[in-house]
């Protein structure tokens, strides 16, 4: 990502905005807060120019949400999530897509298990119908902390764990944290997946 941003650097600032947002996502991943920080303070500069594209933005949005939410502060995460936009201004739907998972984790991450159930049912019904099969794995993880049903919970779960097998998706569920761990440790000791 460095490198792309800085093979970019007198390019397009569309392409350096959603760079350094991505690389705020890897360096949260990586435990590096301070490096995500400054990731997103640099995409933050970019996007203040107005030829700045709405996808562009919306991704930026929804890497706040999900930095906010990884470093525990769901303040700022609540803050982020307030100024998403409706659908049709979003400009890219899979990036729309991403925003609602997001915004189910922050519910998620506040106690509204019903409310993030709703949200789940809506991008799984979405992501479905579209054929975006990692947002449909995205849905199916986050509706198995949703559920409060232990069986459906565990079949849910073994749902996502094979959609995202031949994806390889396994950020979708070391992301979802704490929860998630206790959940696929259940999972494995009962021989679901």
């Amino acid at each position: 990502l460095r490198q792309g941003i800085a093979l970019n650097e007198h390019g397009s600032p569309e392409f350096q905005a959603g760079g350094y947002g991505t690389l705020a996502l890897v360096e949260q991943a990586r435990g590096n807060e301070a490096a995500a920080q400054e990731a997103l303070q640099k995409a933050s500069r970019l996007l203040e120019n107005p030829d700045i594209s709405p996808a562009t933005r919306l991704y930026n949005l929804v890497v706040r949400i999900l930095v906010a939410l990884a470093r525990g502060d769901l303040q700022m995460a609540a803050q982020a999530a307030e100024r998403a936009p409706e659908p049709e201004e979003s400009g890219s739907f899979s990036d729309y897509l991403f925003l609602m998972s997001a915004q189910a984790r922050l519910l998620l991450a506040q106690g509204q298990q019903e409310a993030a159930a709703g949200c789940l049912a809506a991008l799984h019904g979405m992501a479905s119908q579209s054929g975006l099969q990692s947002a449909v794995v995205r849905a199916r993880a986050l509706q198995s902390l949703a559920i409060s049903d232990a069986d459906e919970t565990l079949v849910t779960l073994a749902e996502a764990l094979a959609l995202a097998q031949p994806l390889g998706c396994v950020r979708t569920f070391v992301d979802a944290g704490e929860p998630m761990r206790a959940l696929l440790e259940k999972a494995m000791a009962q021989g679901v997946a």
